[in-house]
C-alpha cells in the first residue's frame, strides 16, 4: 500500500487538515492509501498519517513503513499490506492503526 498526501481542496467550504502537534504521536496529516496492482495504484482509503512515528503495536516500524490510520473507506475489500488475525481488508482497519 503506498501513501500520498490527500488531494488539496478546490471548493472553499472543504477545512484544510489540522496538523498540530497535540495528535497522539508528533505531526498528522491526511493521505491517500494507494494500492498497485493494475496500471495505475487505487486509492482505497482515506487516512491520517502519523509521520513521526516509529512503531506500531510495538513492533518497531521500518523507514519504508508509516503508521496510519483509516479514517474514510473507499474500497471496503481492498487487502491491506501488513496483515494480522484482526486486519486483513481496509474496512477491517477503519479507525484502527496500520503499516
Amino acid at each position: 500500500m503506498l501513501v500520498s498526501p490527500a488531494p488539496k481542496s478546490t471548493k472553499g467550504s472543504c477545512a484544510a487538515p489540522t496538523t498540530s502537534g497535540e495528535d497522539i504521536i508528533g505531526q498528522t496529516r491526511l493521505c491517500e492509501l494507494l494500492v498497485e496492482g493494475g496500471m495505475v495504484p487505487q486509492v482505497v482509503a482515506i487516512g491520517k498519517l502519523y509521520e513521526e512515528a516509529t512503531t506500531l503495536h510495538n513492533v518497531h516500524l521500518s523507514p519504508d513503513v508509516a503508521k496510519v490510520t483509516v479514517e474514510r473507506v473507499r474500497v471496503p475489500d481492498a487487502r491491506v499490506p501488513l496483515l494480522s488475525d484482526e486486519v486483513t481488508t481496509v474496512v477491517d482497519a477503519f479507525q484502527t492503526f496500520i503499516g
